[in-house]
């Protein structure tokens, strides 16, 4: 049985939506192309095609770039649409304007896979075109590119759908971090969201805010996915820590069923590199620092983007920021031509950063996770971090917590402002 409620208007059918049971195969996406999919001869059964395709496009639409492009190698797609039957998906997905390859200097990059070569009738390892006898000889391999299709991306009407389950599933709990803190591991496995309220919280929010339906979209696939099985682990390149609640925005986290307090660091990623340069004896203005210190870095840049509204000026801001200087380090663009008229000594130090192997993103982010990762609130039963914050449930950890950050900036004389 197969559950599909359209997005009348301007909200979800919220009689409707509260009388359903929301299973834990439960998306939301384009009403068209649940529509086609119906209608489709599907790989396998269709219930669980539907599952694997839902559950795929739930992993798109957290991970596409802001251009609509994401790398995905060969066996993340084996992980959803099995290893027999991956091509068929993605061939059905490509006729249905879902998402498609990018050529990259006119070919598409691809991951080993074993193939018979049919010169000499040996199973060999294929990789871009290329048969290797070694597995050392092949290449590092770089993961295909893909494209949403503005179809796909840009569809206004949308459905909520919720797929039956056969029985009673236990939600699956994979914590990948050895020794984690019992606290930690029971709060992400027992924490519990109310997808309905998070639901139409956000809808408002996209109301009041005019957000694209993609956006929308994205915000309400990811509130769903809390409900698909829960996990703890570290980056692949970084530490930090990622988990279930990770990717839902501010907006659903009020809804969760254990009330929070929070501590974060004002312009923690900007302070980060005052703390990185100082500890690695590289250049840093005193200007960058006080700005910094004071949480007035941004606003040195607000008069690079149009938006009236401050919030969405700051975020925007602070986005370019990451992508032109911190997280890339592009030397035409207006954020770093004013970063460098304003701390020309800090911008030196990233240009030398620039030109090393290791980003300074990853840099940055393992100096903050050595941080977060170690702060254990003693009082508290339930807490997590998020990246540059942490939350926890007893606000009298609020002044240990808050003496163990400073410390962290006070040892290479920083000062800081907590919120």
């Amino acid at each position: 049985m197969i559950k599909i409620i359209p997005f009348q208007n301007d909200i979800f059918d919220n009689a409707e939506l509260n009388k359903c049971d929301l299973t834990s195969y439960t998306y939301i996406t384009p009403v068209k192309l649940v529509n086609k999919l119906m209608d489709t001869k599907l790989p396998i059964e269709k219930r669980k095609a539907l599952i694997r395709i839902f559950n795929f496009l739930n992993f798109l639409d957290s991970h596409a770039k802001d251009d609509n492009t994401l790398r995905i190698n060969k066996f993340k797609l084996e992980e959803f649409l099995t290893r027999n039957k991956y091509r068929e998906y993605m061939q059905l997905l490509r006729k249905l304007n879902v998402i498609h390859k990018v050529r990259e200097n006119g070919e598409y990059n691809s991951c080993y896979y074993k193939k018979l070569n049919p010169k000499n009738n040996k199973i060999e390892y294929f990789s871009n075109g290329r048969f290797y006898k070694d597995f050392s000889q092949v290449p590092t391999p770089i993961p295909t590119k893909y494209k949403l299709h503005r179809d796909y991306s840009d569809a206004t009407e949308l459905a909520i759908v919720i797929l039956e389950e056969k029985k009673k599933e236990v939600p699956i709990f994979n914590c990948e971090i050895e020794k984690l803190n019992a606290k930690y591991q029971n709060t992400i496995k027992g924490l519990n969201l109310n997808v309905l309220s998070a639901i139409n919280a956000e809808v408002e929010n996209w109301k009041i805010k005019q957000l694209s339906n993609f956006a929308l979209r994205i915000r309400i696939s990811k509130i769903l996915s809390t409900s698909k099985g829960r996990y703890i682990k570290k980056g692949k390149k970084v530490n930090r820590i990622y988990h279930s609640f990770v990717n839902i925005s501010r907006v659903a986290r009020e809804h969760l069923d254990k009330k929070f307090y929070s501590l974060d660091i004002v312009n923690c990623q900007p302070l980060m590199l005052v703390a990185y340069l100082k500890e690695n004896n590289m250049s840093v203005d005193l200007s960058y620092q006080k700005d910094c210190e004071i949480g007035k870095f941004y606003e040195n840049f607000y008069d690079l983007n149009d938006l009236i509204i401050l919030d969405d000026k700051r975020s925007k801001v602070k986005s370019s920021i990451y992508q032109n200087i911190f997280f890339g380090f592009y030397k035409k663009s207006r954020y770093n031509k004013i970063f460098k008229e304003l701390y020309p000594k800090t911008w030196d130090s990233l240009c030398a950063i620039s030109k090393t192997k290791i980003s300074l993103a990853s840099r940055l982010q393992n100096m903050e996770a050595s941080l977060f990762n170690n702060l254990f609130p003693k009082y508290s039963k339930y807490y997590y971090t998020l990246f540059d914050a942490i939350y926890y449930t007893n606000k009298t950890d609020t002044k240990q917590l808050t003496k163990e950050i400073n410390f962290f900036f006070d040892s290479l004389n920083i000062k800081t402002q907590i919120k």
